[in-house]
C-alpha cells in the first residue's frame, strides 16, 4: 500500500496547498479510477496539467496512466484482505476479547457521519487501513492529523457538524492520564476543552470507564507492548467487517 500510504501522509501534512488537494482528491476518488482521465482529474480540482505532472513525478511515476494504475492495483487488494491471514491474527490473540455494544455504537455513528478525524499515535492510525478505506468508498471524509501540527487540528476541528466524529487512538494511556498531561503541555490538543463540543468523540485506548469527558471510549484490551499494533490491526478488521455487514458488500 505505498502509494496510498504516501497519499495519505501528503494530504495529512500538505493540506490546502496543490499537493494536499490532489492526495486527497485521488484517495476520495477510489472507485473512479478506472474511468480517470488526466484531463477529468484538472477539471475536477482546478490544478493545471503542469502541476499534475510535477505531482505523480514527485510521487516517482513516469506518467499519469503509470500512477493511476499503481493506485488501482493497490484498491483492489485493500478491497479484497487475506481471509487467512485475518483468522491467524484473531486466533493468535484469542483471549484478547473487544466489547462488541462499544464497537456496535462506533460503527452507528461511523456511517452516519461525513467527516472524521483521528489523532493520535501515528503508527496505530495506520493500522485502520480497512476501516478508512471503506469509510472512503462511501463517501466519507477521512482524515489523519498531524499531532505535532496544533493549529491546523484546533482549525479541522472547527470544521465539524453534529454528526461528524473525532477519534482519539492511543493504547499508550490510560484516557484519564492523556487528559491530564493534555493539560500541561501546549504541544497536545486540550482534550477538556473538547468535552462540550457538539460533534460526536471517540477514544481508542486504555480505559477504565466507558465515557470520560463525552469521549466514549473503545477499549483495548491489555496487551504486551510489541503485540499492541496487531491489537489494533484485529480491531480495525472487526470494525470493517461490521461496516461492510452495514452498508452493503464492498465494491
Amino acid at each position: 500500500m505505498y502509494t496510498l500510504n504516501k497519499l495519505e501522509n501528503m494530504a495529512m501534512l500538505f493540506g490546502n496547498s496543490i499537493d494536499g488537494i490532489l492526495a486527497s482528491y485521488f484517495i476520495h476518488s477510489l472507485d473512479d479510477l478506472p474511468q480517470m482521465s488526466l484531463q477529468k482529474c484538472m477539471k475536477d480540482t482546478g490544478v493545471s496539467k503542469a502541476s499534475l505532472n510535477r505531482f505523480y513525478k514527485k510521487a516517482g511515476f513516469n506518467n499519469f496512466k503509470n500512477f493511476i494504475s499503481v493506485l488501482m492495483k493497490e484498491n483492489r487488494k485493500l478491497s479484497f484482505p487475506d481471509k487467512d491471514y485475518i483468522e491467524d491474527l484473531i486466533l493468535f490473540l484469542q483471549d484478547y476479547h473487544f466489547d462488541k455494544e462499544q464497537i456496535n455504537e462506533l460503527v452507528k455513528e461511523l456511517i452516519n457521519a461525513k467527516q472524521i478525524l483521528f489523532y493520535g499515535n501515528q503508527k496505530e492510525m495506520s493500522c485502520l487501513e480497512y476501516t478508512t478505506h471503506i469509510l472512503r468508498k462511501n463517501k466519507i471524509k477521512v482524515t489523519y492529523l498531524n499531532m505535532w501540527e496544533i493549529e491546523m487540528i484546533y482549525n479541522q476541528l472547527k470544521t465539524l457538524k453534529k454528526e461528524d466524529i473525532f477519534i482519539i487512538i492511543d493504547t499508550s494511556f490510560n484516557i484519564q492520564n492523556l487528559s491530564e498531561m493534555s493539560i500541561s503541555n501546549n504541544y497536545l490538543i486540550n482534550i477538556h476543552e473538547l468535552r462540550n463540543s457538539d460533534f460526536l468523540k471517540f477514544y481508542i485506548g486504555e480505559a477504565n470507564v466507558d465515557n470520560y469527558l463525552g469521549f466514549k471510549n473503545i477499549k483495548i484490551p491489555n496487551s504486551k507492548e510489541e503485540y499492541k499494533n496487531i491489537v489494533v490491526e484485529i480491531l480495525d478488521k472487526i470494525i470493517a467487517k461490521e461496516l461492510v455487514k452495514t452498508k452493503g458488500e464492498m465494491k
